[in-house]
């Protein structure tokens, strides 16, 4: 049977049967790839961002460029611009 043939059919499974068999699936797809599958009841170390400073001074300085970026725009970029004097770079600063 195809999975053309097979999709009807699983629409009309009851939401339980179609969690089963997505659980069938994944053990399957385990299996194939010779996973350890998770056992019941077992511990398994999980990241959190709690106490990781490093997260939190990331999300922090991207909030604070997004707030930067709302209070700026190409008018006060022209005028910044407009204050750098029209000049030939030192000798050293050329490409």
């Amino acid at each position: 049977m195809s999975l053309q043939e097979l999709i009807p059919a699983l629409r009309e499974l009851p939401r339980v049967e179609k969690l089963r068999l997505v659980q069938f699936l994944v053990n399957e797809l385990a299996r194939e790839a010779e996973l350890t599958p998770l056992q019941p009841h077992a511990e398994y170390p999980v990241w959190s961002p709690y106490d990781a400073s490093e997260a939190a001074e990331t999300l922090l300085t991207l909030e604070h460029l997004k707030e930067r970026a709302q209070r700026g725009g190409r008018e006060k970029y022209e005028a910044v611009l407009a204050k750098v004097p029209d000049v030939e770079p030192e000798e050293y600063d050329r490409l």
